[in-house]
């Protein structure tokens, strides 16, 4: 028999206060006028990648206060990010590389995206004499102080040498879109407006001393920052063009100066270093909308858009929209090099009046080759999760719903495809199919399962609550913990002889499923308000902040039986919800511990 962990609450008051305040759910949000909630969640997962577009593994993922990991397939995961009127950010690092920051635009309430990183130029420079970085090869020339660095805390700098960590970014680049910081080339200017930005060029530029300490301009040094334009843009370069800093914490590029085009090359001063952006502003107030399909006129779901500057995402239907520059001429297609190398033809889209909608033409691609099948959980029982599919030239990604997933594939070469199947509990299923040829549609004969060995022993994971499953699924607590129940709130109660056990089922950080009882062993015990030690008492903290309470009233708890790996059992009745409704509740469980 496994031993059940023994672990101390603080207080059940706390927990459940701690779980509301990161809760946050489409059904209880702000919206504006359009139809956009202002607050709510999105399940986010996606993958990091190299600039040749090889997964990175163990790359560190933050969205908000939440921190993850890449895997060896450079795949993570968000049960729930905040997206604040249609954004959400996250950062991306990971040694030797730029912090990636991407602002995702999204409505839905799955998310797939994908972050490739930017490997750091490294240059030693002795800033006493003429200390320059990049040069002709690199687009990009930086003249530097001879003095007056400082440390991020404001100590002067008084070594001779610095390491300077450099990146360019070339607007004529395939993966442009994808590289540069924010992604989504929206900037606020002097005024305080938002801009859609159209870029001439960029960089990131980091100083450090020997050690790895970040190393800044001092108060009134500045330096001066050199861009070749694009040869292919000179034609539209302006005489002059506003300078944006990257704005980490808020994910928006922020204007401060400006450059002037002289001959070849813009030419600005910057009195601090991070990501430089010498952009066009045009004002966003304009919108476009459309579908994408494939040869045979169905819907190409979750492609890649070039939209202008920006890259945005069909949803599940290849229905998109964007709001896009007023007064420019642009361009929408789909980019082959961001969707397994099947792409669209291009529209060039007329200058637009302002608040001006426009229906696009379909954007057609070729057809799909795809792999057809279900996830399946150790009872044989369809379950979501995302699947992720891995050959030699590309990967791909399809979250499902409800276990039934299909897949796009590029099927030009003939071998053996990796099919890996990641639940948002982390559970994990692999399985291997021929690539299938090109246009044709491979329907798996065998479920992929996603199961564990202790799980398989349990015959439900799914405790149903008024016939509605409450499904647990978790990081590193998935499985129930026996804990006895500590703190100050009990401490009196514990003078009385109140000493009960609490079995605690989390799913991800936000939603708890927590039964009280005097003990661990098969009974009926009397749900009861009373703190006697006698009663039980059972917790529900759902998603909406409605269903955190306690069922407490008139009702009774059986437990059927404890086994070896698992509490099996069901209870029955009334709660008082925060709104104080009373409520009757009904319900069975089965918790696998450990």
């Amino acid at each position: 028999m496994k031993r059940a962990k023994l672990l101390f609450f603080v207080s059940i008051s706390l927990l459940l206060t701690a779980v509301l305040f990161q809760q946050c759910r489409q059904d209880d949000l702000n919206w504006d006028n359009e139809g956009t909630p202002y607050v709510y969640a999105t399940h986010l997962y996606g993958t990091v990648v190299d600039e040749q577009q090889n997964p990175i593994s163990g790359a560190t993922v933050t969205c908000l206060d939440f921190t993850t990991s890449t895997d060896e397939n450079g795949f993570f995961q968000f049960e729930k990010a905040y997206v604040v009127k249609g954004r959400t950010q996250i950062q991306v690092s990971y040694n030797g590389f730029f912090d990636s920051f991407k602002t995702i635009n999204t409505k839905k309430a799955h998310t797939n995206t994908k972050v490739m990183m930017s490997v750091k130029q490294t240059k030693n420079i002795f800033i006493t004499e003429n200390p320059t970085v990049g040069g002709n090869f690199e687009q990009m020339t930086i003249n530097l102080p001879t003095g007056g660095y400082v440390y991020d805390d404001g100590t002067p700098y008084a070594n001779a040498f610095l390491q300077a960590s450099y990146k360019h970014f070339n607007p004529e680049d395939d993966f442009f879109s994808l590289q540069m910081p924010g992604g989504d080339f929206m900037g606020v200017n002097e005024e305080g407006e938002e801009q859609l930005l159209v870029s001439f060029g960029a960089l990131s530029l980091e100083l450090t001393d020997m050690d790895g300490n970040q190393v800044q301009l001092g108060e009134g040094q500045t330096a001066t920052i050199r861009m070749k334009v694009p040869t292919p843009l000179l034609a539209e370069a302006p005489a002059s063009i506003p300078l944006w800093h990257f704005d980490e914490e808020k994910g928006q590029w922020v204007e401060e100066g400006e450059a002037k085009l002289e001959g070849l090359e813009y030419v600005g001063e910057v009195s601090h270093f991070s990501s430089w952006n010498f952009d066009h502003p045009t004002d966003p107030r304009a919108f476009i909308n459309g579908y994408v399909v494939d040869c045979r006129d169905n819907p190409m779901p979750n492609v890649e858009i070039q939209v202008g500057p920006r890259l945005i995402q069909a949803d599940e239907k290849g229905y998109y929209e964007a709001t896009v520059a007023v007064n420019d001429k642009f361009q929408v297609y789909v980019p082959a090099q961001y969707n397994l190398d099947m792409g669209s033809q291009s529209i060039t889209v007329l200058p637009l009046q302002l608040n001006e909608r426009k229906a696009m033409d379909k954007l057609i691609m070729p057809c799909p080759t795809l792999i057809e099948g279900v996830i399946h959980n150790c009872r044989g029982e369809l379950i979501p999760g995302t699947v992720q599919l891995n050959w030699s030239s590309g990967q791909n990604l399809v979250y499902s719903e409800d276990g039934n997933f299909s897949i796009m594939v590029n099927g030009q070469t003939s071998e053996e495809i990796e099919i890996n199947v990641i639940t948002v509990d982390f559970l994990r299923g692999q399985a291997l199919v021929n690539m299938p040829i090109n246009g044709e549609t491979l329907k798996m004969e065998e479920a992929v399962l996603a199961c564990d060995e202790l799980e398989a022993n349990c015959p439900s994971l799914v405790c149903l609550i008024n016939n509605v499953p409450f499904t647990f699924f978790g990081y590193s607590s998935r499985y129930g913990k026996v804990e006895t129940v500590k703190g100050p709130y009990f401490e009196e109660l514990a003078k009385q002889g109140y000493n009960h056990k609490v079995i605690s089922i989390f799913k991800g950080n936000t939603e708890a499923f927590h039964i009280f009882v005097p003990e661990i062993a098969v009974g009926t015990y009397k749900i009861s308000p009373l703190y006697d030690d006698k009663s039980a008492f059972i917790g529900l903290v759902k998603d909406n902040a409605k269903s955190a309470d306690f069922l407490k009233l008139n009702g009774e708890l059986i437990i059927q039986e404890v086994g070896p790996e698992h509490i099996i059992g069901y209870f029955s009745g009334r709660r008082i919800n925060v709104f104080g409704e009373h409520i009757i509740d009904n319900g069975s469980f089965c918790i696998p511990y450990q």
